[in-house]
């Protein structure tokens, strides 16, 4: 969906839901469509044997 971000910006609407009162990084529609994922905490987690399973097929 292409959004005319100067038009959302002048009403004060979200670019992601089209509601008022808020951004869209702050959007709560969005954020439960799209999980956040850090894949570096991820691996930091693993233990160094879980990373080279992990690695095995690559």
């Amino acid at each position: 969906m292409e959004v005319d971000k100067a038009k959302f910006r002048t009403e004060g609407q979200c670019y992601r839901c089209g509601e008022k009162g808020h951004r869209s990084f702050e959007c709560k529609d969005a954020q439960k469509r799209k999980p956040q994922f850090n894949v570096r905490e991820f691996l930091e987690k693993m233990t160094k044997e879980e990373r080279e399973k992990l690695l095995e097929g690559f």
